[in-house]
């Protein structure tokens, strides 16, 4: 990435490599105390280990080229399944080995993937579903296919193969699931209402009797380009939000849809969230990001504020560079646990017994990148909570 193809990449700003690496490696080394966790290179490496599966590959990767697939089925033809998923992820710059590719071909044979740290976007699940998401701009169409192939990967023991809900575009980052019967789904630049009705219609087609979405009308901006951007369920009964957008005077545009198998969908417009959610019969509390500054509201909302990662119901990780949003967490009854850059912070977790706690990890220029540590986890299996 350079200043010139940071906008191409979605990028306010390019990122220290090394730096993200070393708060990405303090993330991964936080969840490992709790969960299983799974480098998606990994799974890749392993889904690309054999001749046949590569060959498979790069028909999904150039389904309308066959100059490209040959390309790559000539380069992958003796290498391992590592190296095709380091060609796949990092990128694969164009050999010129055709005076056409030399004239007229692009930079890359396969473009890399800045945006793949992102996983949350490429795909979700809801129960036992897993879904494929459908992603709103070119440059991470080969990130939902991966998902697919990731998903294939995981199928054996965790989850059916995943499906893409219409044609629609659809990510992750702005689907919400609060039970097995309730979702909350952002609609805007990334999620389109069409995705949301293939959704359920696909939910119901596979088991589910009876669902209930929220469908939230997201505005328009870099700030907003996801639910969880704004929005994030931190307990049972218990939002971290963006409270200008969930309860202040101009709440964002919420439809409930109620949906049972065989009958026609019940669709109406609420007046917000909250009351929406109690309406569904899940009433929640407002935990406001940033407090009740407006202007530290606006910062750390961008900042990702918002956007934590559950480890259980109680149980979050949130970015230790937004302040307000911790303190408003420790007046709601959170124990912070700053797990800094050093040992001694990760083994405060292992005495740490409060109903509440936020572990608050080193996310600088993580954000940079434009997402918090839920835009940064895909959670694959959870165990069932009352």
């Amino acid at each position: 990435m350079t200043p010139e193809t940071a906008k191409i990449s979605l990028y306010n700003d390019i990122i220290p490599v090394e730096e993200v690496q070393k708060e990405h490696d303090g993330l991964v080394a936080l969840l490992s105390r709790f969960t299983t966790v799974v480098e998606i290179s990994e799974v890749i490496a392993e889904a690309l280990e054999t001749l046949e599966s590569r060959i498979r590959v790069t028909e999904t990767l150039f389904p309308d080229n066959g100059l490209h697939r040959r390309i790559l089925q000539e380069l992958w033809g003796s290498c391992d399944g590592t190296t095709a998923a380091s060609h796949v992820v990092e990128g694969l710059p164009m050999p010129h080995t055709r005076l056409e590719t030399v004239i007229n071909g692009p930079e890359y044979l396969l473009p890399p993937l800045p945006n793949l740290y992102f996983t949350r976007d490429i795909g979700f699940v809801v129960g036992r579903n897993a879904f494929a998401g459908n992603m709103a701009h070119s440059v991470r169409t080969n990130e939902s296919k991966l998902a697919s192939l990731a998903f294939a990967a995981l199928s054996g023991s965790a989850l059916p193969p995943a499906r893409v809900p219409g044609n629609a575009r659809i990510e992750g980052g702005d689907v919400l699931v609060f039970s097995p019967k309730l979702l909350v789904i952002g609609v805007g630049e990334r999620t389109a209402a069409a995705s949301v009705d293939s959704l359920i219609g696909s939910l119901l087609e596979n088991g589910t009797e009876e669902i209930t979405v929220l469908a939230v009308l997201l505005p328009e901006g870099r700030a907003t380009i996801h639910l969880d951007m704004i929005a994030t369920l931190v307990d049972h009964h218990t939002l971290l939000a963006y409270t200008p957008f969930i309860a202040g005077q101009r709440p964002v545009q919420v439809f409930r849809i109620h949906a049972v198998q065989g009958r026609d969908w019940d669709v109406h417009e609420e007046t917000d969230l909250v009351s929406a959610l109690g309406n569904c019969r899940y009433p929640v509390d407002l935990i406001p990001c940033g407090g009740s500054n407006r202007q530290q509201q606006e910062r750390e909302q961008w900042f990702s504020a918002c956007n934590s990662l559950a480890l259980a119901p109680g149980k979050i990780v949130v970015y230790d560079t937004n302040p307000g949003t911790l303190d408003q967490l420790a007046k709601a009854g959170f124990n912070i646990v700053d797990t800094g850059s050093s040992t001694s912070g990760l083994s405060a977790m292992d005495e740490a017994t409060a109903d509440r706690m936020v572990f608050a990890v080193r996310g600088t220029e993580l954000a940079r990148g434009g997402g918090g540590p839920r835009c940064m986890t895909l959670p694959v299996e959870r165990m069932e909570t009352e």
